[in-house]
């Protein structure tokens, strides 16, 4: 049973230098579908969300010297208050950490530069557009280059012409009109012409009637599967019933880079009855390294023998660990020689270049003392394929990766081949450099039973 309600629009609205803690967020409205008859203009949705506070400047240096006092109390309360206060604080803290600071200090300072960076990821970007009669594909690019990302749109449907008004309004919510004004949603893949970015095409379900937003994350159900069985192994066979909510993960590239999505948590399920539908089945994932905007993610739960109508609560969180800090390497390649890199204590080696069998080459190998750390691991995860590339031609060509082969080298050794159309110049490396432990919340609330 596909779960796409029609339901009454809620508002998110964002406190001052506060997140939306993950809270259901319900697009307004069903999508058009795929070329509409009729066309024009979209009504302008108009979304005015409270902007950040300005800056207390006398207020964060007072902090600042109150993290080097001989009480705790208050190194603590000026610690709290520096990282309540969010981004402005950030450039009067790097600035103390260059100064005559205390170890304890110090350790304060990198703390709350740690806090405001979560903080800041979670929280996503905020969008402030004026958009008047564009197309879809348009307004899709504007938000996303807003947000620092980019786009790409497949199976435009060109007769959707979009008027969009918002200010400070969070990324995935604006996207969610957009999915729901143009039948285009973000989908599987992480190709956008060979640029880290977002697809989007007609029809795919990755946004739906409900949806949980957390800044830079969302979590959206997508439908929902009731499965009878029956256990044959024992001297008595035993019975159970059991349904699998499919949900998409939906991610801002750019600002994240590779993700682990570990078990999922159900903190708490109950149907309009109040009976427990929590499962020790329930909890299912996508595991391995993940490179894309949309991850895929179930869960299991428990189907009472007499349910009630509805799923009246489903909260939990999904666990992982993704990749932040995005920094930019530019590697140049020849026939004759090798460029080296040195990345969170791992060496790598790129080229030369060959042509074997009309086809371009050149393998990069990568190597670590002792064991492998998670940071070191998050890093092969990443160079692990060719998504973190953009190669270039002398003549400004970009190529098409056509292979790529992985070997073993020892214990701390691991080499990768790149095979391409073409003669490359130099490759570009778009690298996340450390890795984060982040819990993404959601909360459902009145779901249909399957």
């Amino acid at each position: 049973m596909m779960i796409a309600g029609a339901l009454q629009a809620q508002a998110i609205m964002l406190g001052p230098g506060g997140i939306q803690p993950g809270g259901p967020m319900i697009p307004a409205g069903q999508p058009h579908a795929a070329g509409h008859a009729r066309a024009a203009t979209q009504p302008s949705e108009h979304l005015d969300y409270p902007g950040p506070p300005k800056a207390d400047i006398a207020k964060i240096k007072a902090d600042i010297r109150d993290l080097g006092s001989d009480r705790y109390a208050v190194r603590e309360k000026a610690a709290s208050e520096l990282v309540a206060m969010g981004e402005p604080v950030v450039p009067y803290l790097k600035a103390a950490l260059q100064g005559m600071t205390t170890p304890e200090m110090r350790h304060l300072l990198r703390s709350d530069l740690r806090s405001i960076a979560k903080i800041n990821l979670l929280r996503g970007p905020l969008i402030t557009l004026n958009l008047k009669n564009v197309t879809a594909a348009t307004a899709i690019m504007d938000v996303c280059k807003q947000a620092g990302t980019t786009a790409n749109v497949f199976n435009n449907n060109t007769s959707v012409r979009i008027s969009l008004n918002v200010k400070n309004a969070p990324f995935w919510k604006v996207i969610a009109i957009l999915a729901q004004k143009t039948n285009l949603f973000p989908t599987y893949g992480y190709g956008n012409n060979s640029q880290p970015g977002i697809p989007f095409s007609q029809g795919q379900n990755s946004i739906g009637a409900y949806t949980s937003f957390d800044g830079a994350f969302a979590v959206s159900l997508i439908n929902s599967t009731y499965q009878r069985m029956c256990n044959y192994e024992q001297v008595k066979p035993s019975r159970s019933s059991s349904f699998t909510l499919q949900a998409n993960l939906l991610m801002l590239t750019h600002e994240i880079g590779n993700v682990q999505i570990w078990p999922i948590i159900i903190t708490k399920a109950v149907d309009s009855k109040g009976q427990s539908l929590r499962s020790p089945l329930m909890n299912s994932y996508f595991s391995g390294p993940l490179m894309g905007p949309v991850a895929n993610c179930n869960f299991i739960l428990k189907y009472p023998a007499h349910p009630g109508r509805r799923i009246k609560l489903i909260q939990g969180y999904i666990p992982l660990i993704a990749a932040v800090g995005r920094k930019t390497y530019v590697i140049h390649l020849s026939t004759t020689k090798s460029e080296r890199l040195r990345l969170a204590g791992m060496k790598v080696k790129f080229g030369p270049e060959s042509l074997v069998n009309n086809e371009w080459q050149f393998t990069y190998v990568l190597s670590w003392p002792g064991m492998e750390s998670s940071g070191q691991q998050n890093l092969q995860n990443q160079l692990a394929n060719n998504n973190c590339m953009v190669g270039q031609a002398l003549n400004g060509a970009s190529p098409n990766f056509l292979n790529l082969i992985n070997s073993t080298g020892g214990p701390n050794q691991v080499s990768y081949t790149m095979q391409t159309n073409i003669k490359l110049a130099k490759i570009r490396l778009r690298i996340y450099t450390r890795a984060m432990n982040l819990k993404i919340p959601f909360k459902f609330t009145h779901i249909p039973m399957p």
